[in-house]
């Protein structure tokens, strides 16, 4: 049943308030007819590819795969209780990482926040670095607090994708709870490996709004060698400092006349909240 063309059709028919009342219920019966179709039709779609996921070689599953995520990105949160279990396992237990890592992937959509345990345990048995940064990644939606709690550690990970991952993690959830494991990265990691690391603490640390982290964004819009960190922390100082902090309004003017176009533009912004913000 074509839903679209049901309406159409009610509109044109609807030229009295009876037949506009009569038509009107026709319409719902029809709408709900169609999206009871349609969540069937997917639930069988769901059930034909998470079956070819139990079998099949790699390249099998990966398609399957790829199917699911399809259907969520149409329909997100509507996996059924077997799609769940199914890619729960796919998740833990498959054998090849790149199925393991899409299956990460699909859970930023199917399941809603039931799908953090299973993020979570996943990830503290994981090895691989892609798989762990697609499950720190599908972390970054969610906002339970106990997210935070459980990637914090990971800023010290010997990886540097992985320090990275979770400070983009940590930097969407925006958690005042990060803040003094944020502020030790920059203090630690100052080499250029860590830069996507820095940039995403120091915008972590932006959206926290705590003043306390002013002194660190400061030394890293004077010193930082990477351009993205530095326009990174004078956006941060925009947005948390005010008229009383001299020494980041001095930085910012520097920064402002600097060649680097995207910085200096950043920087004169952030000036202009800088002034209108009261003590």
């Amino acid at each position: 049943m074509n839903f679209n063309f049901q309406v159409l059709k009610c509109a044109a028919f609807n030229t009295s308030a009876e037949a506009g009342t009569a038509l009107l219920f026709f319409c719902l019966i029809a709408g709900f007819a169609f999206g009871q179709e349609t969540q069937s039709l997917n639930q069988a779609r769901q059930g034909e590819f998470i079956s070819q996921l139990a079998g099949g070689d790699e390249e099998q599953r990966l398609n399957s795969m790829i199917r699911i995520i399809e259907l969520f990105d149409v329909e997100p949160n509507s996996a059924t209780s077997q799609a769940f279990t199914a890619l729960t396992h796919s998740l833990q237990h498959d054998s090849s990482a790149h199925v393991r890592a899409l299956s990460a992937r699909t859970f930023e959509k199917c399941c809603g926040e039931q799908a953090i345990p299973t993020l979570l345990a996943a990830l503290a048995i994981e090895r691989e670095i892609p798989v762990r940064k697609a499950i720190i990644y599908a972390l970054a939606q969610y906002r339970s607090s106990q997210i935070s709690i459980a990637l914090i550690p990971f800023l010290n990970d010997k990886t540097p994708d992985i320090r990275g991952a979770t400070a983009f993690a940590l930097a969407e959830r925006g958690d005042a709870n990060s803040l003094d494991a944020l502020l030790q990265l920059l203090q630690k990691r100052q080499k250029d490996e860590d830069a996507f690391s820095r940039s995403q603490a120091i915008r972590a640390l932006g959206r926290i709004g705590n003043h306390s982290a002013i002194e660190v964004l400061v030394k890293s819009l004077l010193r930082d060698k990477s351009p993205e960190v530095r326009r990174q922390a004078a956006y941060a100082l925009g947005g948390i400092a005010n008229k009383q902090d001299v020494k980041a309004i001095e930085t910012l003017h520097e920064a402002s006349l600097q060649s680097d176009p995207y910085l200096a533009g950043i920087a004169k912004e952030a000036l202009d909240k800088v002034n209108l913000r009261n003590p």
